[in-house]
């Protein structure tokens, strides 16, 4: 783990794909440790292949079961939540770091993501964003601007949406779907920033000190 873990927090680093991510959790401490399976997909959602975040995570699970002297060697789902835990409240330099850089703005456009969903796969639409920000003085250019300064980043994921009706055409039972608008709704990108968002820096929090 060492040649990435202790890159300078300021370097970008590209994802690991989803197969990546789980060679970096299990080879490095195989056969004397082992992940079970539920174990690894937890970890993946944590951090979406983000390749400091999912050394961290594994470096503290390793080192805790080391200390406890537990028989077992098997990393359960319960040892990745109890670490997760540990690194939002305990151990979050770079999650801060990663706030420190966003400007106010983007602060508040993360904050308006992050306490949604319990594991930040579901996106939230462009137009909900600014109803969640409507007690915010920011135009709707300076929230765009900050919409992809974050995808810029690689901190918020962007997808395209499409709300369709259906129109009924002149064959009996005959309908077709029609397309009437098309936008964008976005996500933070890994659940441990989401959550350590909503923990630290939730929205309400913000709005109270406008």
């Amino acid at each position: 783990w060492s040649i990435i873990f202790h890159v300078g927090i300021s370097r970008e680093i590209d994802s690991l794909s989803r197969e990546e991510t789980e060679t970096l959790i299990r080879e490095p401490v195989a056969p004397m440790i082992q992940y079970d399976d539920l174990a690894v997909d937890r970890i993946w959602l944590a951090t979406r292949g983000h390749p400091y975040f999912s050394q961290l995570i594994c470096h503290r699970l390793v080192s805790s079961t080391n200390l406890e002297g537990r028989r077992s060697k098997l990393i359960t789902i319960g040892d990745v939540r109890d670490i997760i835990n540990l690194v939002i409240e305990e151990d979050d330099s770079h999650l801060q770091h990663l706030w420190n850089e966003s400007t106010a703005v983007e602060r508040f456009v993360m904050a308006s993501l992050a306490g949604t969903h319990d594991i930040g796969e579901e996106s939230v639409s462009r137009a909900e964003i600014s109803s969640r920000l409507r007690e915010t003085t920011y135009s709707e250019d300076a929230i765009n601007m900050a919409l992809k300064q974050l995808e810029v980043r690689r901190l918020l994921t962007r997808v395209s949406v499409e709300r369709q009706i259906q129109r009924r055409l002149a064959q009996p039972n005959g309908w077709e779907p029609t397309l009437i608008s098309k936008d964008y709704a976005y996500a933070i990108s890994f659940d441990l920033l989401r959550r350590w968002v909503a923990r630290k820096h939730p929205l309400g929090s913000l709005l109270s000190t406008t």
